[in-house]
């Protein structure tokens, strides 16, 4: 175990060592934990960083998230939580990169299908295809299937009568991203946009779109094809 006493010094040491998993505290001297880990994320794109922290509103929990944490342990924790977090970021570290290539050969004969459909013909397949699916699972991976078409990463909750699943369109889902979900699922927001990340929020599912476009006209015809989806 390394341990460091600012941020620039967990860089330093991060350059110098192979690291699967960081514990960053969101107060350090210098650079906050959340500028160290857009600074780790940025070199070190598959470390797995996980956020200490006294503040769990949304809005810290979105910076976190918007800084490339995959979770937010709140303190005081005990040993066994943090043992916990760090035993599922490993696993998450693990899967990720198997779960990625499993990911690109399923979806190469879908994106071949849909290439030339627009947008009409997206939701049209998504709908047709929605009525012969009893599983929440393979109903998330057409939602995600439909969401490459478009160009997008996401990740979403579905909600019923008998329980709550969380999926990502990368493989492993992060404890943050349940967490963002979660707390969205309980307000009354329909819509809530976060610089490129915008949640789209219904009675038993909430979406979280992780790089929606920037233009206007798109992101409107995008929430038009979604809320019909």
């Amino acid at each position: 175990m390394l341990t460091a006493e600012s941020g620039q010094q967990a860089l330093d040491l991060c350059q110098q060592h192979k690291v699967a998993v960081a514990i960053l505290d969101v107060d350090m001297p210098g650079m906050d934990g959340y500028a160290t880990c857009k600074a780790l994320r940025a070199k070190h794109p598959n470390m797995q960083i996980l956020f200490l922290s006294s503040h769990d509103g949304l809005d810290e929990i979105l910076r976190g998230y918007d800084a490339g944490g995959i979770d937010y342990i709140l303190k005081p924790f005990s040993v066994e939580i943090l043992q916990g977090k760090i035993g599922g970021a490993l696993s998450l570290a693990t899967n990720i990169s198997k779960l990625e290539l499993e990911k690109n050969e399923a979806s190469g004969a879908f994106m071949a299908a849909v290439a030339s459909m627009g947008d009409l013909g997206v939701v049209i397949h998504f709908l047709r295809e929605s009525f012969k699916i009893s599983v929440s699972g393979d109903l998330a991976k057409l939602l995600f299937e439909c969401m490459e078409s478009y160009q997008l990463q996401s990740c979403v909750q579905l909600r019923c009568q008998f329980g709550c699943e969380n999926y990502s369109s990368s493989g492993p889902i992060s404890q943050l991203e349940i967490e963002l979900l979660t707390r969205v699922a309980q307000t009354q927001t329909r819509f809530l946009a976060r610089d490129r990340r915008i949640f789209i929020n219904f009675p038993c599912v909430t979406l979280l779109i992780k790089n929606a476009p920037s233009d206007e006209g798109k992101l409107g015809r995008l929430k038009d094809a979604l809320a019909i989806m």
